[in-house]
């Protein structure tokens, strides 16, 4: 990757000289480079060039050298000062924000790599940044799906499978549009809420047994009744103890055959939304930064 090197100055010779001792360490230097790093160093370059390092080749410090600089550090973040040939101490610039004091060409080499950016590290960075951030989305998607699933579930009752599933889904995707990524397109099966199971029917037997352990107690108490207030008496708590045996019986049934059906529904949903959340973290796409890497810095140079 190509960075210009700019070398300004008020003496145009000074300038020239700079450049030229310049070009050479950093040629130098770029022959035994492993990064596909290529400068140029060219003299009094203006921002059309859009230089990505300015050296300034100072001698003492005048008002009109010092407000160069100034404007130099302003447009660019950073200026280097080298008195070259110049005896010019680094009192006479004030410690400024933006300007480096560069003592030799070793300085100034240093500073030329500091500030020019590796393309190749930076990408490689910027892939890692992606893939760390894509799987921090999927871990993040994948804990959120786990916590919704379990709320939801706790608000279960009757006829509500439907409702659960699209309170789900809808949670779901705010969990994911909350990490900053688009919610995928999923399959119109995963969609939907699946199949909801059949409700369990309870047995013959059961109901006969029911009617058989009420009608037993009702006799029972009935008889003993009967024998000490009367026949008719006896008959009447009879009845009302069998209907009571049998009416506490089937509403026992019928609470073991919803929470049968209830845990049955929800296994079913678990299921199909551990396939959906699969899918929908296979499917989480992440605009990629290390693609533009090298477009940038070709728009920058």
């Amino acid at each position: 990757m190509l960075k210009t090197i700019s070398v300004i100055g008020p003496d145009a010779r000074v300038v020239a000289e700079c450049a030229a001792q310049l070009r050479t360490r950093v040629e130098a230097k770029t022959s035994s480079s492993t990064a596909g790093e290529r400068f140029e160093v060219v003299e009094g370059a203006g921002p059309e060039r859009h230089p990505d390092v300015v050296v300034a080749a100072v001698g003492h410090a005048t008002a009109e050298d010092r407000e160069v600089a100034r404007a130099v550090a302003q447009a660019m973040g950073v200026v280097l000062l080298w008195p070259f040939g110049s005896d010019a101490p680094s009192s006479e610039w004030a410690d400024t924000p933006g300007w480096v004091w560069c003592e030799d060409a070793d300085e100034v080499c240093e500073w030329i790599r500091e500030l020019c950016v590796d393309v190749n590290e930076w990408e490689v960075q910027a892939r890692r940044a992606d893939a760390e951030r894509l799987d921090r989305v999927r871990i993040a998607t994948r804990l959120s799906a786990t916590r919704i699933a379990q709320e939801v579930l706790e608000d279960a009752g009757a006829d509500r499978f439907e409702y659960l599933h699209a309170v789900f889904m809808a949670r779901l995707r705010l969990a994911v549009l909350e990490q900053g990524v688009v919610f995928p397109a999923l399959p119109e099966a995963q969609e939907d809420a699946p199949a909801r199971p059949a409700a369990a029917v309870g047995s013959r037997a059961s109901v006969v047994l029911a009617a058989a352990a009420g009608l037993a107690a009702g006799l029972g108490l009935g008889t003993m009744v009967g024998r000490l207030s009367g026949p008719v008496v006896g008959v009447i708590v009879g009845v009302l103890v069998t209907l009571a045996v049998v009416g506490a019986r089937l509403v026992m049934l019928r609470s073991e055959a919803l929470k049968a059906r209830a845990a049955k529904e929800d296994a079913v949903l678990r299921q199909h939304w551990s396939a959906v959340v699969t899918e929908v973290v296979a499917r989480l796409e992440i605009p990629p930064v290390a693609p533009r890497i090298r477009s940038l810095a070709m728009e920058a140079n």
